[in-house]
């Protein structure tokens, strides 16, 4: 062991030369930090199931304010009501931030034998959708 400056101890391996410290660290894979969101889709104008909604419910809303976080029809369990407003803001903003709620749940998904529609009136959207 020698002194290095200031009066620190250092070690034989711990020197610069040494083939242990100059080696480069194999580089660790990234780690994602948090829970990864499903994305937000809006409806499009062939979307499948707002004829359905839209008919039973006798809505008169646009089907550009609602939006649902999956893709696939057989796993759509809520679908969710916004403004234009909030639809431009999320759509403006998808890769800048993360959002994680948005909108008020107004259908929920409710397979009744013998209904015509598969989704019924989720409390919290009662007001905001239906006349």
């Amino acid at each position: 062991m020698s002194l290095a400056g200031g009066g620190r101890k250092v070690r034989k391996e711990d020197k610069p030369d040494s083939p242990s410290v100059t080696e480069a660290a194999p580089e660790k894979k990234k780690r994602f930090w948090g829970f990864r969101e499903d994305p937000f889709i809006y409806f499009k104008p062939e979307e499948p199931i707002y004829p359905r909604i839209r008919d039973y419910f006798k809505l008169s809303l646009p089907y550009t304010m609602f939006l649902t976080r999956c893709e696939d029809e057989s796993k759509k369990n809520g679908v969710y009501f916004t403004t234009e407003k909030v639809r431009q803001v999320m759509e403006n903003n998808v890769d800048r931030v993360k959002i994680i709620n948005t909108g008020v749940k107004a259908f929920a998904r409710c397979e009744n034998k013998g209904a015509s529609c598969d989704y019924r009136i989720a409390q919290e959207g009662a007001l905001s959708t239906v006349p």
